[in-house]
């Protein structure tokens, strides 16, 4: 049952009498946690949207990153 959302990437859901809850696996976990966490900063949250509305001919090349 658990290689659905760990193989598969797809979530299970698990219905009960009571309440209902969704399986997913622990890197699909800590991908959403980590997208939460971003998107509440404000600060962090202008960047990436400042990345996303920027060009790629404005970006560096991978060449000129000093890695």
């Amino acid at each position: 049952m658990l290689k659905q959302p760990t193989k598969y990437n797809k979530p299970i859901n698990v219905s009960t009498e009571d309440e209902n809850a969704i399986a997913i696996s622990k890197d699909d976990y800590n991908s959403h946690a980590e997208t939460i966490r971003l998107s509440s900063n404000p600060e962090q949250r202008a960047k990436i949207i400042e990345g996303l509305n920027t060009s790629l001919w404005e970006c560096l090349s991978e060449n000129d990153v000093d890695w």
